[in-house]
């Protein structure tokens, strides 16, 4: 028994060296021909490394790292780069188009139009990671962190960003057709995209000092989203005006505004007018009281939530 557990060891040892090996072999062959598709660079130590156009497509990056590496048009379409350091990298023009970016560090990375569409970046560090005009439609990146990212002109179509945290980050001009952003952390984030159709904005969403001058939300799906003290999106999805124009809400608007004036006047006939007769022919502290607290009332709600609830169905 003994000796069947040395043998086990001394080959588990083997096959430690033998990978280790083939890693630095691998590094070489990389460095020599700039390509090295398919291959084992586990764990590989790339930092600052630079390798223009290098073809890695297919390869296990697995906890690589290429810290501040400049990786400019590099090829990691198919690759493994999951849990790899690529912080502060350049990777202008790279494609990563179905790479596994899972728990990867992108943070302070530049990756200008790179493409990774359909890539995985599941509770990827994004962080202040430029990203203009980047392709990443149809990738998964729920749970990733992208605060203070710069995401202007990306395409995000058809993303998976639930419970994606974009704190901060700027999203002009950001194409967001059919994304899904359930859960997602937008407190302080730009967005000011022209196409949100079919967008979902539910399961409250935060979107605390979010800005969203310009953008039309007229196609998107509004549930639960918190965007301050009130919580709007809710009532605003069940009412249906999501869907509809802003010519037609404005009708919405006038004949609920009319009707609440109607009611109001009913109400003034009725009670206020006899308490008030009652109020001039027997005054008295109470009545006055109770007479001041009612109109501060009244002038309280036109205030505080008719107006901007009026101005929330008009403008979303």
């Amino acid at each position: 028994m003994k000796k069947l557990f040395l043998i086990l060891f001394l080959s588990i040892g083997f096959v430690g060296i033998s990978s280790a090996g083939e890693v630095d072999d691998n590094i070489l062959k990389l460095k020599e021909s700039n390509s090295c598709q398919n291959c084992n660079l586990r764990g590989a130590d790339l930092r600052e490394v630079s390798l223009y156009g290098v073809d890695l497509r297919g390869a296990n990056l697995r906890e690589a790292n290429f810290i501040e590496a400049y990786l400019y048009k590099a090829n990691f379409s198919g690759a493994n780069l999951s849990r790899a350091e690529l912080k502060g990298a350049n990777l202008i023009g790279a494609n990563f188009i179905e790479a596994d970016l899972g728990e990867v560090d992108l943070s302070e990375a530049n990756l200008l139009r790179a493409n990774l569409s359909r890539a995985n970046l599941n509770g990827a560090n994004l962080s202040r990671t430029a990203l203009y005009k980047a392709i990443l439609s149809g990738a998964n990146l729920s749970g990733a962190y992208l605060g203070s990212a710069y995401l202007v002109g990306a395409d995000l179509s058809e993303t998976d960003l639930n419970k994606a945290n974009f704190i901060w980050a700027n999203l002009s001009g950001a194409t967001l057709n059919e994304a899904n952003l359930s859960q997602a952390y937008l407190a302080g984030v730009t967005l000011k995209s022209e196409d949100f159709s079919k967008v979902s904005f539910s399961g409250k969403v935060n979107l605390v000092e979010a800005s969203f001058s310009g953008a039309d939300l007229s196609g998107a799906y509004v549930r639960e989203a918190y965007s301050g003290e009130e919580n709007f999106g809710k009532a605003y999805h069940s009412l249906g005006l999501d869907k509809l124009k802003k010519t037609t809400r404005l009708f919405v608007v006038i004949a609920v505004v009319t009707l609440v004036v109607y009611a109001f006047y009913i109400f003034i006939q009725k009670i206020l007018i006899r308490n008030t007769l009652s109020f001039l022919t027997k005054p008295s502290p109470l009545n006055a009281l109770l007479y001041l607290v009612f109109i501060v009332g009244v002038i309280f709600l036109i205030f505080n939530i008719g107006f901007p609830f009026i101005y929330f169905i008009l403008y979303g």
